[in-house]
């Protein structure tokens, strides 16, 4: 048994010490094989078939996103910059590590394999004398495709391309309206590849972005990969990025992205809150400035007076019996300051309300209370409106990263949380990228688990802190417009996350599930281009799909059979799925 051993140390020692030509890992069991050499990730086979190829080098983002910043390590669109020297040392037979160096940047990548992912983690060092790398990028691997792929990537379209990053900047790297999941895969049928950012800090800027070779065929199937970091690394510093690689025949997309949900669970966690699927009434009682009369001060909508005893009662006998009979939840108000003649219809300072509105708000709680019905409010926490001019505010973006800021959100929740409320529509919010998952953290820590929010915008780390919010459009088959370019049979069906945002499929709702059991989306039908599906339809379709739907005050009554009906063939009485 020794003699095997020291054999065996003999054979393998000296391969594995000195600089090899190449590192050809095998995934045990798979035919899939990936091939390391002083290039970088260099090749990948499955089933026989090379379906990657090129190397892995670290290059320069900033001229792609317009920074300014391109005197370090700078690169073309098409391609990362040739290292002046380049080596490979093979560590074992799963673990390589690739040095590349040039004029200003050493990058050295270590490869490590376990199965069918492999972990590449690259130490990049600035060795400019006076210049910061503001966004670094990875790329050199060209992936063919035995068919056109299908996957999630940022846009989500053919029509992204390098111009879109340059016109946009960097803010539509993750989290953003255009990248709302960090993870990314692609798949052909015959094999897929899933991508993960991996030991990252709280909402880093990344971007796994996907385009094709050719950008002018829609059709290409060879398409290029690259990693964006925006994580500037200054004159005589240096960072470490890490991502993780999947690659299986196995093309289902939970399996490809299963490593992203590890991470994400990693460092976002699961939901924080306790989430009700009943049905909520929608209330907008605030009206325009033609509404202002002396009877009405506040230019509410329609005699939803909230600032005298008749109007809250009126209000009251308009809802509660409905919201009752369907066994909903509780009702949302919107605007509940009536018409700010300052501007900024849905505002930051959303609990300052009228002093009559104020006076009048314990007999609304009280009303509610009585029902047993929840009573909620539109806040906007991420942002905060400051003087114009003498007739007009401005809105400006709060800063997550300051403590005295953060404070000042989180007391007008409260003030409104000491009123009764504990429901919160959360308008524009969402959008303000790593900003907005940063304020809402915080805010949760503080509501504690029993307030619900629901965030108008959405990325997937924001919703293990807040439930999501949609307005639905419907636009008939054939109709095309720049809202809707790629009209089809499924365009009548709910799109995600509504109608205020770039338009995104509902796969993103579905994935966010998946991430995060128990996240909650509400909806309400906003507009109509063309055939609706009846109310019974489209109720179905939002509790099939695991949506609360939200219902116009002035229709409850009248719904409040249909709803109940279609709703208990989903949700048991205190609103827990059945399927």
């Amino acid at each position: 048994m020794k003699c095997m051993l020291l054999l065996l140390l003999v054979c393998v020692t000296p391969a594995l010490a000195a600089d090899l030509a190449s590192l050809v890992y095998t995934v045990p069991g798979k035919n899939i094989i990936f091939t390391v050499t002083a290039e970088g990730l260099s090749s990948i086979a499955v089933g026989g078939r090379e379906v990657a190829k090129g190397g892995w080098y670290a290059a320069s983002g900033e001229g792609i996103f317009n920074t300014g910043m391109k005197t370090v390590l700078a690169s073309t669109l098409k391609a990362a910059p040739k290292p002046e020297e380049k080596s490979l040392t093979v560590l074992d037979a799963s673990h390589a590590r690739v040095r590349h160096a040039y004029a200003d940047v050493v990058s050295t990548f270590d490869y490590a394999f376990d199965g069918e992912d492999v972990t590449i983690k690259a130490r990049v060092e600035n060795n400019h004398e006076q210049d910061a790398l503001a966004i670094t990028r990875f790329t050199g691997l060209v992936f063919t495709f035995a068919n056109y792929p299908t996957g999630l990537y940022p846009g989500g379209g053919w029509w992204w391309h390098y111009g879109a990053l340059t016109n946009y900047g960097p803010v539509c790297l993750h989290p953003s309206f255009y990248t709302k999941v960090g993870g990314s895969y692609m798949t052909d049928g015959q094999f897929g590849i899933g991508l993960s950012p991996w030991k990252t800090e709280f909402t880093p800027r990344t971007m796994l972005f996907w385009v094709r070779q050719n950008p002018y065929n829609k059709q290409d199937v060879h398409w290029v990969l690259d990693y964006f970091r925006h994580d500037s690394i200054p004159a005589g510093g240096a960072k470490t990025f890490q991502l993780r690689m999947r690659v299986s025949a196995d093309t289902d997309w939970k399996h490809l992205l299963q490593p992203y949900k590890d991470y994400f669970l990693e460092t976002y966690g699961p939901i924080r809150y306790h989430t009700d699927f009943r049905a909520m009434g929608t209330a907008h009682v605030n009206g325009g400035k033609e509404l202002r009369t002396a009877e009405n001060p506040y230019a509410f909508h329609n005699g939803r007076f909230l600032h005298t005893a008749e109007g809250v009662n009126h209000f009251c006998d308009m809802v509660i019996p409905g919201l009752k009979a369907c066994n909903a939840q509780g009702v949302l108000i919107w605007g509940q300051y009536g018409d700010q003649p300052r501007g900024e219809l849905y505002r930051s300072d959303f609990d300052v309300i009228p002093p009559e509105v104020e006076a009048q708000w314990p007999l609304l709680r009280q009303r509610f209370a009585e029902a047993g019905l929840r009573l909620g409010v539109c806040a906007r926490p991420s942002q905060f409106q400051v003087r114009l001019d003498w007739n007009r505010d401005g809105t400006y973006g709060l800063n997550a990263d300051d403590p005295a800021q953060l404070e000042m959100a989180w007391r007008r929740f409260k003030k409104m949380i000491d009123m009764g409320c504990t429901l919160f529509m959360l308008d524009s919010f969402g959008a303000w990228y790593s900003n907005d998952a940063k304020v809402m953290r915080y805010l949760r820590e503080k509501m504690g688990p029993d307030i619900e929010t629901f965030s108008e915008a959405q990325e997937d780390v924001i919703i293990p802190f807040t439930g999501a919010y949609s307005e639905v459009d419907y636009w008939a088959p054939s109709e095309k417009t720049a809202d809707n370019p790629d009209s089809n049979a499924e365009d009548e069906k709910v799109m995600f996350p509504g109608r205020r945002v770039p338009r995104t499929p509902m796969q993103y709702w579905e994935l966010f599930q998946w991430l995060c059991p128990g996240v909650n989306i509400i909806v309400r039908r906003y507009d109509t281009h063309g055939k609706a599906p009846s109310l019974a339809d489209d109720l179905t379709y939002y509790y099939a799909h695991h949506m609360t739907p939200m219902l116009e005050d002035y229709t409850i009554k009248g719904i409040a059979k249909s709803v109940l009906d279609i709703q208990n063939q989903y949700l048991d009485e205190h609103g827990n799925w059945r399927r």
